[in-house]
Order: C-alpha cells, then sequence, then structure tokens
C-alpha cells in the first residue's frame, strides 16, 4: 500500500515489483473511481528498461530492442511510447489479449514517415516520395488467426484507427468493409503521394486524382530487422485497396477499364509482362490492375491488365500499360489471317498515351 492521506482527500496508490514474460520490473498504481466504477492504472518501470519482446513474450523481429516509455497497464491492456527507426519517428504501441490468446497481440501506431523507412526495399521504386499517414500495424500471434476492429479486447483508439482507414477503402470496395486482420503484420495506413514522382505519374496514366490512397495488407515479418536480406524484408508483402474507376486520358472509345486495383506486392503480377531470357524481377512491384475489354475484329477481347512504371528505350520513366489477352481469335475479319497471341503495348509518356498492340499470327 502507498496511499496519502492530505488536505482532506485520500490519493490511492498500491507499488510494487512484477515479472513481465520473465523480465524484472517495477510498477505503481493509481485507485481510479469514477461513477462507482473502480479501475487500476499501472505505470511500469525497470532499471534495465523495458522492451517491447517484453511486453510481447516472443521475437518480433526489428522491434524487439525498441525501448518502450510511459509504459501503463489498464485491466488487460498496456499502451506504451516509443521510437522508431533511424529518424525518431514518435509511435505508440498497444498490447491486449483477444478471447483465448495466451500471447499478446500487438498494435503499432507511427506518426508521419516515408514509405521508403518503413519498407527498405521501396527505396529507388516509384515509391520514392511517398510518406505515410495514420499508421497502424497489428501483429496477431499465430494462436490468433483472425481478428477484426470490432473485438471487444481491442483499445478504442486502435480501433478506430482501423475503421478509418477500412472505412476509406471500402468507398470502392464494399467487401472490404469487412476486413479481418490475420495471423502475422498486418499494416493499415493512407499513403500520400504528392511528393512522389513515381506515383504522380502512375496515377495521372490512369485519370486518377486522389492524393492519399488507403492501403491494407501483409508484410514480412522481417520488414522492420534491417539485418534481415532484402528478400526476406519483402517476403509476404502484399497491400492493395480498390481505385475508383479509372479515366485514362485519350482511352479510344472501343477499349473499356474496370475494377482497377492499386498494388504494392513480393511477388511479380501474373499479367506482368518480362522480355525474352530475361531474369525474375525484384519487388516491390507497384501496379494498377485492372479488367480490360478491347473491341476490334468481329469480337471483344478480355485482358487482365497492368499500368507499371517502365522505362523507354532512352532510360526515361515511362508508364507501360501491359497485359495478354485471354482468347485472342477474331482480332482480324480478313480471311486466312488468324491471331495465336495478342498483347497490350501502350506507352504513357510526357503526359500522352500511345496506344499500341502486337502479338503473332
Amino acid at each position: 500500500l502507498a496511499s496519502v492521506f492530505e488536505a482532506g482527500k485520500w490519493d490511492f496508490k498500491i507499488d510494487g515489483t512484477a515479472d513481465l514474460n520473465a523480465a524484472d520490473l517495477e510498477f505503481d498504481t493509481e485507485i481510479k473511481s469514477d461513477s462507482g466504477k473502480v479501475t487500476y492504472v499501472a505505470t511500469l518501470t525497470s532499471q534495465a528498461g523495458i522492451t517491447l519482446k517484453d511486453v510481447a513474450g516472443r521475437d518480433v523481429p526489428g522491434f524487439d530492442k525498441v525501448a518502450l516509455t510511459q509504459v501503463v497497464v489498464t485491466g488487460d491492456s498496456l499502451v506504451a511510447d516509443m521510437t522508431y527507426g533511424p529518424r525518431k519517428t514518435p509511435g505508440e504501441i498497444a498490447a491486449f489479449h483477444p478471447s483465448g490468446a495466451d500471447k499478446a497481440v500487438l498494435a503499432v501506431t507511427l506518426d508521419k514517415l516515408a514509405f521508403s523507412d518503413l519498407v527498405p526495399g521501396a527505396a529507388g521504386t516509384p515509391l520514392d516520395g511517398v510518406s505515410i499517414d495514420n499508421l497502424t500495424m497489428v501483429v496477431l500471434p499465430p494462436a490468433v488467426a483472425s481478428l477484426k476492429p470490432d473485438d471487444p479486447a481491442m483499445p478504442t483508439h486502435i480501433a478506430d484507427n482501423l475503421k478509418k482507414v477500412i472505412a476509406d477503402a471500402a468507398k470502392h470496395d464494399a467487401t472490404k468493409a469487412d476486413h479481418a486482420l490475420v495471423a502475422g503484420f498486418n499494416l493499415l495506413a493512407e499513403l500520400d503521394i504528392k511528393s512522389s514522382k513515381g506515383m504522380g505519374k502512375l496515377m495521372a496514366s490512369g485519370g486518377v486524382t486522389e492524393t492519399v490512397i488507403p492501403i491494407i495488407g501483409t508484410v514480412s515479418a522481417s520488414t522492420f530487422n534491417s539485418a534481415a536480406a532484402k528478400a526476406d524484408q519483402l517476403k509476404g508483402l502484399d497491400l492493395s485497396v480498390a481505385l475508383p474507376d479509372l479515366k485514362v486520358p485519350g482511352l479510344p472509345s472501343t477499349i473499356k477499364t474496370t475494377k482497377p486495383v492499386f498494388a504494392i506486392t513480393e511477388a511479380a503480377p501474373a499479367a506482368l509482362k518480362l522480355p525474352t531470357g530475361a531474369g525474375a524481377p525484384a519487388g516491390p512491384f507497384v501496379t494498377v490492375g485492372m479488367d480490360l475489354l478491347m473491341q476490334a475484329g468481329a469480337g471483344t477481347h478480355e485482358f487482365d491488365a497492368l499500368l507499371l512504371v517502365g522505362k523507354s528505350s532512352a532510360g526515361k520513366a515511362v508508364i507501360n500499360l501491359d497485359g495478354a489477352a485471354k482468347d485472342p481469335k477474331d482480332l482480324f475479319i480478313f480471311k486466312g489471317l488468324s491471331v495465336k497471341t495478342l498483347e497490350l503495348a501502350s506507352v504513357f509518356e510526357a503526359g500522352k498515351w500511345d496506344f499500341k498492340i502486337d502479338g503473332t499470327a
């Protein structure tokens, strides 16, 4: 007991020592009463410092040695301040236990930072200049296969952050409204692309005017481990969001696009066209995928199409529109001329599209 009666009032407190997943620490607890409800608010301290690994009770690559300050426990949730990365970006960590979870779920929120500071492999890609706002990363232990923002164990401010990004993402894809977190490293944030030349060109090529784009998905468990190989840092990277209908400047009236999706992925999209003999390209891949229908000849040709940043023969950055027709037949009505393959080969450069298709026959 460590309570004090002064000036006619009691300040009720308790203190003591404890173990947090085997880490020795001390605590001071304020006993608060409001409208008949009693709450115990404990502030944890340790001469050795308290790390995220202490809180999680397991390795969290890249965060294990992050020092936490102002560590406060209320009920079954813990909240602490932290800084992330070489730029000392301020943030907060929350830990809580959904029903049936023996290991804590971790939720990290960070102030605005560069995308390349979060995902090192993004440096030198179209994501240069992109910053991340309203970032929330939620790490679910293997035993928690799925979790939604309305889970009663989730701290209110974390749930509110997630719900905002999910609501923004659902504006162009109603299925996102029911998004559930999965085991591993989940990331929800809003990308500010105003200062990114690469992203600016990519979005301009599709007539997208939004400069803040919500993004939802997963990142690698090694994303934040600076000692990990680039391939490991990108493993499992899969972020995406549906975009509004594209308004591709100068698009011929015989071509229609639907269901555009912006994505940042580790794996190369299936529609990506590779030069003959080229080796496997390295990610991250930054693309806008879509369904594309083209009326030509005697039929309608369906493509899984892809907008992505490329380079011209002169080495300048351009936007390519790639994709192969699912069924190239009936492109030509000239008798005796039959199509074997049909591919998009259009280029957006200097603010204009040069629409082309090529193939074999």
